[in-house]
């Protein structure tokens, strides 16, 4: 092993003046053949080419309402009787009104009052909400620069909240403490 790693630039010009040479799903196969565990190294087109993925049934098929359909990879597992969701990740604010009003519990007039001073301190987006103190706290807007605090009616409204796919946008959860 020693002299191997005395060698080591040596050898590795040696690989890759072979390898250069060769197709590398060929190598791939002759190195299985030979009994060594071997995978090729694979690019994203590669992997959407590939006739055994396809044949595995690696792709989803999805629609996203600003990019259209879409051909993702599936998740690497399958679980007979487990139905996963086909759909696409949140946008950025998708959640925002469910946090905003039900979680939190404000009021239809308290959103729209934020969503004016948006020109003023950014959007809604970006407001920075701190989940704090006991659920006897209510959501209050602060000035702006400031912190905003507020806690779901139940720690179960804040495990809702992560578990509903984070459509919240990220800064509206910039400061759990």
């Amino acid at each position: 092993m020693a002299s191997r790693k005395q060698n080591e630039i040596e050898l590795d010009r040696i690989i890759e003046s072979w390898t250069s040479l060769r197709d590398r799903d060929w190598m791939v196969n002759e190195f299985c053949k030979a009994g060594l565990a071997a995978s090729p190294s694979r690019e994203g087109r590669d992997v959407y080419a590939d006739p055994h993925f396809r044949k595995r049934n690696v792709f989803l098929q999805i629609e996203h309402p600003e990019i259209g359909r879409l051909e993702i990879i599936d998740t690497p597992w399958k679980i007979n009787g487990l139905q996963k969701p086909n759909r696409h990740a949140p946008l950025l604010g998708e959640h925002n009104d469910y946090v905003l009003k039900e979680l939190l519990g404000l009021s239809d007039q308290e959103v729209e009052d934020l969503q004016e001073k948006e020109s003023s301190w950014g959007t809604v987006d970006q407001c920075f909400i701190s989940i704090k103190g006991s659920s006897s706290q209510s959501f209050s807007p602060s000035r702006p620069g400031g912190t905003a605090q507020a806690v779901p009616s139940t720690q179960k409204g804040l495990t809702d909240l992560f578990e509903m796919g984070t459509g919240v946008a990220p800064s509206a959860l910039a400061h759990l403490n």
